[in-house]
């Protein structure tokens, strides 16, 4: 295409942007008549910008562009936005209207952003709105600016962030260059950003200096996800779903190619932009900038990077190479995590060898450059020399600590997430995972050193915590309740115990396994690898208030093992060490500790290493394997390993050369959330809880709820006064509180208390003045359901599968309500105590049925699938949840025999429902508007596995 017609066709393009949707036809027509042989370019550039679609997806300065030509003159200071006094206006821009404002409930200034809309959006723009807080406010990291809530005001929806003192990134660049250490700082604290978005499968889109904040307290925060989006899955790739983002204004000069292009715009995308943005810190202009929004995205898609020597000749060859690595057109070319960008720029100025680039596959040249522009494919191939390096060090230096060498592996399937710590083989060449794809099921992976990709283990759906046999050559795991084991080339799956809620395994050298087999309540057990009788090896000692013991790792001799202890007591946790020789017996404390620990081989037979994961690394202490005692201080290795979590061992494995590790915890447990029943007015708790099971006073004022303490691993009852917001404390005992449910005059909170094995149902003053009675359960489990009006029985489920009546008055002993074949539990009473709710599973499904409890015998399948009943206050609603943990309501009228109506199921626009073991995990407040749920825990699984080889030589 002439430069003539190329500057047409960008003229009329920037003006068929800025043109209102009825303009844009005359437009095109006038082209047509003036020049058309452009009319097919200017027809593809309008299709691509037309893909454009949604809140979310599309740039915010398109949606609200007209809108914000209206004369809005906001909220005067003074006014109220929800509990929140507007102060000042701050900005006026693209994706709305910021102002400074007070929280009056917890007296902090925060930061109160509007959509800057001309009238009231419809419900779809509402939706993406509350979508995008949702997923802002799952990012919980120092890097990223924090989202405490999101809500309507008028119809128009806002969020509230925590308010930054400081200014961008632009209004810095706009006096000049920034140093190269400065940099560099700022670059690591963007891509930490962008990790912790990574992990909750985000990616930024619009990644620019606008959106980067410096603090003056020197933080550099990531702002606006408002065109976030989910990193692309499989299936929403193969639909065809992608589109071009941001198109317009500042935003051009950072857009990587793909997103041009309209393809699917991965973690990379957002390094590209990044990599733009490094340039123009230390040259102090934009790596592709021209006159116009069109030939500035010819000039990304088609120009070479612009050489940085030329322009700064001072910045280290090392960074000059990372930046024009992150500016190759090519995804692939790129550096495919941040976590693998921050480790690089965390290198310093250490020049390398320089070597020819290789030619861009899209641009068919090499990069520009008469010093520098260089060896982009040298960092690619860095993990391969480095093994290379590692290999050769490993054949030359025996038994000595191999040379150094970091790399990352992706996880090989789509939208894919590491589901347990990464296990190393015994002879340090192979490492298995479990991660889950789109479907969520996880199973096992192999990877060897020297493969390409992973190789999936059939038959291991559900797989978790894997570990390996003593020869390499088989793997343990556990997998839907089930201790297994296959081999690790694949082949049939051998159940070995039962292990219903495993917390580790590990298998000693004479054809022995231990394991634990339940969270709570369990000893390390023995089995051998055949399969047969379980006997426990260790002893929990009740007088010490011991909960649990966990994570077992045979030591070389395979009599001994570590074991991590978890008590309330401080004094009781640790990593300990027991014995398979002789009976059951209590452990000897090696170090206090609240994670547990792996031994790891040393250069000798007689010493070793404990490694465990800590907040600033992994700790190292030496280890005398004949004296079976730690020797020397605690040292430590700069890996960022995640650290225990309540269902998964620090994401960290070895062996004596190769360090496996996962860097960010898989999540877990929940945050307690409420929002209308139309999805508006979202308020989350800002910080992770585990437990559950949240239950309403019966005059709505009170709720009751299990927390755990993460640490001591210990369940109590909790009451939250929602009209105080103070917070009550009800069960303080080393026991098993879970399940609250209120009397009907909600003085008292009845709950499951005692062991697993041993359960009893404890009766608890609802002021906190002390547990009343308990009586035993019929049988283990035993779970209350609920509290009939009257006060005069409880609904309990038992055994997980029929549901009970317990008397409290007569004296009467429990007997079976509902005891068929099939499993019928969380059974709920109508406020007239006249029907019950519960879940049957006759059909070979979940679904909800209502029967009678007095007059005649009345029944009624209301949902073909459904799980969760619970009555609205005055019993003329049903709420129940769907399969996809979603939740629905049926209105209730009475029919003219006596019985019930069911109206059709309408899904209401509550956040999916979080994880759920057991029991109902969420209830409605009286007139039914509000709905108390525990959301899905904020963030995503590591999305990849960190490797290092010759790991000794970090220990510090």
């Amino acid at each position: 295409m002439s430069t003539d017609r190329w500057n047409r066709l960008s003229d009329w393009h920037n003006a068929w942007l800025a043109a209102d949707p009825s303009a844009r036809q005359r437009l095109r027509d006038d082209l047509g008549a003036a020049s058309p042989e452009l009319v097919a370019e200017a027809d593809t550039l309008v299709a691509a910008a037309e893909s454009l679609t949604g809140f979310l997806e599309t740039p915010a300065f398109v949606i609200t562009a007209a809108r914000m030509a209206v004369d809005d003159a906001g909220f005067a200071p003074g006014t109220l936005v929800g509990p929140y006094r507007i102060t000042s206006l701050i900005a006026r821009g693209g994706m709305g209207i910021v102002y400074r404002a007070t929280d009056t409930r917890l007296d902090r200034e925060i930061a109160l952003k509007m959509v800057a809309t001309a009238g009231r959006p419809d419900e779809h723009a509402v939706d993406r709105f509350l979508r995008e807080a949702r997923i802002t406010a799952s990012l919980d990291h120092p890097n990223v600016v924090k989202v405490f809530d999101v809500g309507m005001r008028d119809g128009q929806p806002f969020m509230v962030v925590e308010l930054l003192d400081g200014e961008t990134l632009r209004q810095t660049l706009d006096r000049g260059p920034i140093s190269e250490a400065e940099t560099r700082r700022i670059g690591i604290e963007i891509a930490r950003g962008l990790i912790a978005a990574s992990a909750a499968g985000l990616v930024h889109r619009d990644l620019k200096p606008e959106n980067i904040f410096l603090t003056r307290a020197g933080v550099t925060k990531v702002l606006d996800f408002g065109i976030a989006k989910l990193a692309p899955d499989g299936a929403r790739r193969r639909a065809g779903s992608s589109t071009l983002t941001g198109i317009l204004l500042g935003t051009a000069g950072y857009l990587a190619p793909e997103q041009i292009q309209g393809g699917e715009a991965d973690g990379r995308a957002d390094l590209f932009a990044l990599g733009s943005i490094l340039f123009e810190m230390l040259t102090g202009q934009r790596a592709f900038a021209a006159e116009n929004t069109v030939d500035t995205l010819h000039a990304i898609l088609h120009e070479p990077a612009p050489d940085l020597a030329t322009y700064r000749a001072d910045v280290s060859s090392s960074l000059e190479a990372i930046v024009t690595r992150l500016l190759q057109k090519s995804p692939a070319n790129r550096f495919q995590t941040a976590a693998d960008l921050v480790w690089a720029l965390e290198q310093g100025t250490a020049d390398r060898v320089r070597v020819a680039p290789p030619v861009d596959s899209q641009t068919n040249s090499r990069p520009r450059s008469s010093m520098g522009s260089w060896r982009w494919a040298a960092a690619i191939a860095l993990p391969l020399l480095l093994l290379a390096a590692w290999g050769t060090g490993r054949r030359s230096r025996g038994d000595a600590a191999v040379d150094l060498a970091r790399f990352n592996w992706a996880l090989p399937t789509a939208a894919a997430g590491l589901w347990s710590a990464p296990a190393v083989s015994p002879d340090g060449r192979r490492v298995v995972w479990a991660a889950y794809g789109a479907d969520k099921t996880p199973q096992l992976f192999v990877r060897a050193l020297s493969a390409d990709e992973a190789t999936l283990l059939a038959g291991t759906a559900g797989a978790r915590q894997p570990f390996w046999s003593p020869d390499g050559k088989s793997i343990g795991f556990f997998a839907r309740g089930k201790l297994k084991k296959i081999a690790a080339a694949g082949g049939p799956v051998t159940e070995i115990a039962d292990a219903p809620d495993a917390k580790g395994g590990t298998w000693g050298p004479n054809g022995v396994m231990l394991f634990q087999s339940t969270y709570h309540d369990s000893p390390i057990t023995r089995v051998s690898d055949q399969g047969g009788a379980t006997t426990p090896v260790t002893v929990l000692d009740v007088a010490q208030d011991d909960v649990a013991h966990r994570w077992p790792v045979f030591l070389p001799d395979g009599r001994h093992f570590l074991y991590q202890s978890v008590s309330p007591r401080d004094d009781r946790r640790g990593v300990f060490i027991g014995t398979i020789d002789g009976p059951p017996a209590v452990g000897r404390l090696l170090f206090p500790s609240d994670v547990g620990a792996i031994y790891v081989p040393g250069v000798s037979a007689s010493e070793g290493f404990l490694l465990s994961a800590g907040s600033g690394g992994v700790e190292v202490r030496s280890f005398d394997v004949v004296r079976l005692v730690v020797t020397g201080d605690t040292r430590s290795i700069a890996v960022p390993a995640a650290v225990d979590t309540p269902h998964h061992p620090a994401l960290l494995n070895a062996s004596s050369e190769m360090l496996a590790f996962g860097a960010s915890a898989i999540p877990f447990g929940f945050r307690l959330g409420r929002v209308d029943r139309d999805g508006s007015n979202l308020i989350l708790e800002t910080e992770n809880q585990l437990g559950g099971f949240p239950r309403l006073s019966p005059d709505g004022r009170f709720l009751a709820r299990c927390r755990v303490d993460f640490i001591r691993s210990n369940p109590d009852i909790w009451v939250d006064d929602l009209e105080r917001g103070t917070t009550l404390r009800l069960t303080t005992s080393s026991q098993h509180d879970v399940m609250p449910i209120w009397s009907p005059d909600g003085t008292e909170v009845a709950y499951r208390s005692g062991t697993l094995d041993r359960p009893t149902i404890a009766f608890a003053a609802a002021d906190g003045s002390g547990v009343k009675k308990t009586v035993a359960c019929p049988e283990s489990p035993c779970d209350p359901n609920d509290w009939s009006p009257d006060g005069q029985f409880l609904i309990l489920t038992v055994r997980g599968r029929d549901l009970w009546t317990l008397p409290l008055a007569s004296g009467e002993a429990a007997h079976p309500l509902l005891s068929e074949p099939f499993v019928e539990r969380d059974a709920r009473i109508s406020p007239d105590g006249k029907w019950l709710a519960y879940v049957s599973e006759e059909a070979g499904r979940p679904e909800v049925s209502v029967r009678s409890l007095t007059g005649p015998a009345r029944r009624v399948v209301v949902t073909k699938g459904g799980d969760q009943p619970v009555w609205r206050h005055d019993g003329r609603e049903l709420f129940f949840t769907g399969a996809d943990g979603r939740v629905f309501v049926s209105a209730v009228r009475p029919a003219a025999d006596g019985g019930l109506l069911f109206g059709d199921a309408t899904k209401l626009g509550v956040p999916p429902l979080g994880e759920r073991h057991w029991g109902t995990i969420y209830d409605v407040s009286h007139d039914g508007r509000y709905v108390y749920f525990l959301a899905e825990p904020p963030g995503a699984p590591p999305a990849n596995v960190g490797v290092v080889m010759g790991w000794r030589h970090l220990i510090k």
